[in-house]
């Protein structure tokens, strides 16, 4: 068993080709400006809304549809998820902002870095799956959504956090639900890192994800220090 665990890690050591990547990269940028192409409001909050609510019903089962979905389906809901995620933070920051400065522009910069935080994070953890899981020729468009899907319960109680601007008495309870919802976000990637990898076993899977985590980690704490932002009392995590 350890003999196979070590070839699990050399095989995950191994890099990604720059021009594949670049052409990754590409692919991704060419589908969002495809996808936002006379875009439907009404249609994508209709469809948008189902996804939620498969993911409420069947959470593991959905995710493992998207980490296999080789025709990408799922994309346009998961470009959909993380605009919406982007712009709970914008209307977050600004509340702080307009607090600290009374007007937002002062420190334009920071407003910037807020709205960058939800792309960056997917961004970073899909690369990250994507060097490691090199073997299994997914593309970066499928890593992307299956981890913004994975970060559905923090949009959520993202979401939930801005009822603080009514009344910031309610942030003891909305940074109660912002933990839950972080704890159930993490779980879900335990098993989006399984699907992704196509691992049966459980160890290797556990090996990717404990990876995946630690090459995080180092990301989040420079972003901590660079935002320093952690409205409603909570804080954000990748």
């Amino acid at each position: 068993m350890d003999e196979n665990l070590n070839q699990v890690e050399k095989q995950e050591i191994k890099g990604i080709d720059t021009e594949e990547l670049k052409n990754e990269t590409k692919e991704v940028i060419d589908q969002v400006k495809e996808n936002m192409k006379n875009v439907d409001i009404k249609e994508e909050a209709k469809a948008t809304k189902g996804f939620v609510s498969e993911m409420l019903k069947n959470p593991l089962s959905k995710i493992h549809e998207i980490a296999n979905d080789g025709a990408n389906k799922f994309f346009k809901t998961g470009i959909v998820l993380v605009i919406l995620w982007t712009i709970v933070e914008l209307i977050g920051g600004l509340s702080i902002l307009f607090s600290e400065y009374g007007v937002w522009y002062k420190n334009l910069l920071s407003f910037i870095k807020i709205g960058l935080r939800p792309i960056v994070s997917i961004l970073v953890m899909a690369f990250i799956l994507l060097w490691l899981n090199k073997k299994e020729k997914k593309s970066l468009t499928t890593y992307i959504t299956t981890i913004a899907t994975v970060k559905l319960p923090i949009i959520v109680a993202d979401l939930l956090s801005l009822l603080t601007l009514i009344g910031s008495g309610i942030s003891m309870i909305t940074g109660k639900i912002y933990t839950f919802a972080n704890h159930i976000s993490i779980i879900l990637l335990f098993f989006a890192i399984k699907s992704l990898s196509n691992e049966k076993d459980d160890k290797n899977a556990f090996r990717k994800f404990v990876i995946v985590e630690a090459l995080t980690s180092f990301p989040k704490f420079l972003v901590s220090l660079l935002y320093g932002f952690n409205f409603s009392g909570i804080i954000k995590n990748y």
